[in-house]
């Protein structure tokens, strides 16, 4: 009786653990998608570096949890892709803009998909 208890509690506790981390990173995932689609815009070009340095450092805040629960590539290509978007604004090329920054948000938005816990993520 005591083993299906404890089993009972670590089942318990590992469910809550996965759902806790799965509201946890879709929130940051998508709080990080809306200030990149909100403040980063080709139209004014200062503002957009501010921003993209900004929210490149609010992601070094987060980076270990992103490390700790997904995939070290996943989080690599984040990196990659704001500096894509740095590189165009510096660069003064609004279709290297649109495309890094489109390219950026499409891969938040497939992780925020695969965070979430639905058979999608498990699969």
């Amino acid at each position: 009786m005591k083993a299906l208890i404890l089993s009972s509690t670590i089942l318990l506790c590992v469910i809550l653990s996965t759902v806790l981390v799965a509201l946890c990173s879709n929130k940051l995932l998508s709080d990080m998608y809306e200030d990149i689609e909100s403040t980063v815009t080709v139209n004014d070009r200062e503002g957009a570096y501010g921003s993209i340095e900004r929210i490149e450092a609010d992601y070094e805040e987060k980076k270990s949890f992103f490390i700790l629960f997904m995939r070290g590539k996943d989080t690599e290509c984040i990196e990659a892709y704001i500096d894509d978007v740095k590189s165009a604004i510096e660069a003064n090329d609004d279709a290297g803009f649109i495309t890094a920054k489109s390219r950026l948000l499409l891969h938040i938005e497939q992780l925020r998909r695969l965070s979430v816990f639905n058979l999608e993520s498990i699969f």
